[in-house]
């Protein structure tokens, strides 16, 4: 009886250490700063808070940041973290964002002029153009570029900017994936139409280099092995630690 004992003392000791092994584990500090490799990718993990970061080096003496994801981090299993994003994934875009529309009436033609200007945004992009009986897809817009379009019924236009690295069109409604910079822009509101307008210039200045660079991360997980995380492919290396202190 006594060895009975004993061995259920020993199996409730072992199974208490093991908790508290895996306790330590899970309470792990992995604040810091980490680079990936190539050294354009930065990860900074602060207060239970996963932010993703690009390295932006055009500037010469001051490499900036281009903010990605920001995420809650759930600890899973001994040295694995599940991270999801605490934006919503449309207002990373609609948040303050204003278009502004400036009518020129003309001739009598059937066709209406209209350019879209981005001024804060410098690389090409998808735009869909909406009237009331036609859609009009323009891939590699710059800004300011001419867009002619029927003026059959136009009394008001819609404008979708779409990222121009998303080829499949996302229901935001639906969030069962994850968005690595594939986020499109969607303008809902309706731009009036003046009547007899055959020139009309929309202008959305809140939309800069940065705004498809954002992810939106539902799900996903990372690993810290040897003080170092492994994510997406990527290794990224402690640069500082324990941003708390």
């Amino acid at each position: 009886m006594k060895t009975n004992y004993m061995i259920i003392i020993k199996i409730a000791f072992c199974a208490i250490l093991s908790f508290v092994v895996q306790t330590e584990s899970f309470s792990q500090n992995i604040d810091g700063v980490y680079l990936n490799e190539v050294g354009d990718k930065r990860i900074m993990i602060k207060d239970n808070t996963f932010y993703y970061e690009l390295l932006d080096f055009r500037t010469l003496h001051n490499v900036g940041t281009i903010p990605c994801a920001t995420c809650s981090i759930k600890k899973e299993k001994k040295g694995f973290f599940s991270i999801n994003s605490i934006d919503d994934p449309m207002s990373i875009f609609i948040d303050n964002m204003a278009a502004s529309a400036e009518h020129d009436s003309l001739d009598n033609s059937t066709l209406m002029e209209l350019r879209v200007r981005l001024p804060s945004y410098h690389n090409r992009l998808n735009l869909e153009v909406i009237t009331a009986f036609r859609h009009y897809f323009i891939n590699d817009y710059y800004s300011n570029e001419l867009i002619k379009i029927s003026i059959e019924d136009v009394s008001n236009i819609i404008i979708k900017i779409y990222n121009p690295y998303d080829f499949i069109s996302y229901d935001l409604d639906f969030y069962d994936a994850d968005f690595m910079g594939t986020i499109p822009y969607y303008i809902t509101n309706e731009i009036p139409i003046e009547k007899k307008t055959r020139k009309i210039t929309i202008t959305f200045n809140n939309i800069s280099d940065y705004s498809f660079a954002r992810n939106y991360i539902r799900g996903e997980y990372f690993k810290v092995e040897n003080n170092q995380i492994l994510w997406r492919g990527d290794i990224y290396k402690p640069v500082s630690r324990d941003l708390g202190n």
